[in-house]
């Protein structure tokens, strides 16, 4: 058994190669159902600038299309599955995010503002939903996805208040506290189901953008004309190769700035620092 508290080099360059096994299968799964997937954020950016992890990237990040997204959550979860869990507010009732994940079986990536929920913990890759959306500036979608992100602090504050509590962190323990008593009567799924509804209400088959909101960039950087994803193209990733946007030039300048191509300063250039890590809990 591995354990760790802090990621070393060696951890780090580990949880690389189970990252890209899970990557990997959840590739082949896509190809063999011809679900469409692009890597985003921080992956696609090291897919262009390293052609495979940023070197203190630990995560691994894909969007879905809407339609895409929930025929993988249905069809994975119903398929008989021994090595992998696909975790959502559809298949888990006690899930607080509003994307995805796929965690690998007798792992853990213990990550501990949520240590009281009851839930798998296997490391993971995140996966997003894009949904139709319009243009960046549209005011009532701007309204509607402030509504969404508050949903979803809601969510958080009721999922990591006895965490703040635990760690002494008072000040973020009485608002988490407020905020956990306020919504008590609605559970987590409650209320992600009720963001759910607003993001998917944002647009239709026939809107012209997608958008991202479970993203931590800004959503109007994450509203981008579909025509930038698709059709996909594919480029290497620690000498495999993966789907990304068609325009995936574009979608970095969004996301980070026209000199995505130049490394940011040591101070930050951080990894998310789980608590703790194994590889194999079955040693």
């Amino acid at each position: 058994m591995t354990e760790t508290t802090a990621i070393s080099d060696e951890t780090l360059e580990q949880l690389k190669i189970t990252l890209l096994e899970i990557m990997s299968d959840f590739d082949a799964f896509c190809k063999t159902h011809q679900l469409s997937y692009f890597l985003i954020g921080g992956t696609l950016l090291g897919a262009v600038r390293h052609k495979g992890f940023i070197p203190w990237d630990d995560d691994l990040d894909v969007v879905m299309p809407r339609d895409d997204y929930q025929r993988f959550i249905k069809l994975f979860h119903e398929e008989a599955q021994t090595k992998y869990v696909i975790q959502s507010i559809e298949t888990d009732e006690n899930y607080w995010l509003p994307f995805a994940k796929l965690r690998k079986n007798l792992t853990l990536y213990d990550d501990l503002p949520t240590r009281y929920v009851e839930s798998h913990r296997g490391i993971f890759i995140d996966i997003f939903p894009l949904d139709h959306a319009q243009e960046p500036d549209h005011k009532g979608q701007g309204r509607k996805v402030k509504l969404a992100k508050l949903l979803r602090k809601i969510a958080d504050f009721k999922t990591t208040a006895l965490f703040s509590k635990d760690t002494g962190s008072k000040g973020k323990y009485l608002v988490k506290n407020t905020v956990a008593t306020l919504f008590k009567p609605f559970s987590t799924h409650q209320i992600l189901m009720w963001q759910k509804r607003i993001i998917t209400s944002l647009g239709n088959a026939e809107s012209d953008y997608y958008i991202n909101v479970g993203s931590q960039y800004n959503f109007k950087k994450q509203t981008m004309p579909k025509d930038v994803y698709h059709p996909p193209k594919q480029l290497e990733f620690e000498g495999r190769s993966f789907d990304v946007p068609g325009e995936y030039e574009v979608v970095l300048k969004r996301i980070f700035s026209e000199n995505y191509m130049e490394l940011p300063p040591e101070d930050k250039r951080q990894t998310h620092a789980p608590a703790r890590i194994i590889f194999d809990t079955t040693i």
